[in-house]
């Protein structure tokens, strides 16, 4: 099936006939531009995944910063309500 998607293609670039024999297929240079074109998505794609762990990792680390920062005030578990009614509970029994 792929043959008939292509073959329209390639009778519009070299023809029909004897002399269609000698036109070059693939075209010159072809092979090597699509190394290029490989290597230059290969890196695309590289820089990508690196880019989104970095962000993922950046995310994970700043929520585990302001938990842990939250769990040694004591605030991890309480509303700003509740916190607030604990530090007036300890300046009030001191």
């Amino acid at each position: 099936m792929r043959w008939l998607a292509i073959r329209p293609a390639r009778l519009e670039y070299v023809g029909e006939g004897p002399a269609a024999c000698k036109a070059p297929w693939p075209p010159r240079g072809t092979r090597a531009r699509s190394r290029v074109r490989v290597h230059r998505f290969a890196g695309f794609v590289f820089v990508c995944a690196f880019t989104l762990i970095n962000l993922y990792v950046g995310v994970i680390f700043s929520q585990f910063s302001r938990i842990r920062l939250m769990s040694t005030t004591g605030s991890a578990f309480l509303t700003n309500e509740q916190h607030e009614w604990a530090e007036l509970a300890k300046m009030v029994f001191k």
